[in-house]
């Protein structure tokens, strides 16, 4: 069954974002805090999938605990394996108490497409200042999210910035246009 991520971030809080999986009936959510650079990872593991990665797992750590995502490529399909952890530590190592509260697939587009437009929504929500103030101990992933929006995004610019890239012109111009556009994914 297919899956979906949303993840909000929280501008009243410093450090605090929302986290929710679905599939189907079944529903994950969580807070999620600035103690681990899960949107990041995310970002990053969505990518891999793009270019053929196999596995990854994310902690989103909360307070308490953690949602431990591990995810599959198998084929054209991401398989989302989902642990809640009451314990888990900072770092995101499980510990026994963690159990199985979901599992899923996706295509593997549909999921970095997902991914995608989680990252647009963020940053045309807060801005890498507002972002980093909000979220103090990470960057948001700009160089993975344009590298995301290049790669899937069906827009003219995305098509110039591939064609200028292979011909090593500068593409600056055309970056900056395409994150100020809405996805078209």
């Amino acid at each position: 069954m297919p899956f979906e991520i949303k993840y909000t971030i929280d501008m009243n809080e410093l450090g605090w974002a929302w986290l929710v999986i679905t599939s189907g009936v079944a529903r994950v959510d969580s807070n999620v805090s600035y103690l681990h650079d899960s949107l990041g990872d995310l970002a990053r593991v969505a990518l891999e999938y793009v270019h053929g990665f196999c596995v990854c797992e994310i902690p989103f750590i909360g307070e308490p605990g953690a949602i431990i995502c591990k995810f599959f490529r198998d084929g054209d399909s991401v398989r989302l394996v989902v642990h809640r952890d009451p314990d888990a530590l900072e770092s995101g190592a499980r510990s026994p108490q963690a159990r199985l509260v979901l599992e899923a697939s996706e295509h593997h587009l549909t999921f970095a497409r997902n991914v995608c437009a989680i990252l647009h929504d963020v940053w045309t929500t807060t801005g890498l200042a507002t972002y980093r103030a909000v979220w103090h101990s990470n960057d948001f992933p700009l160089a993975t999210y344009l590298r995301l929006r290049i790669l899937l995004d069906r827009s003219p610019l995305a098509a110039q910035i591939r064609e200028r890239a292979e011909k090593r012109e500068c593409t600056r111009d055309l970056e900056l246009a395409l994150l100020n556009c809405e996805l078209a994914l």
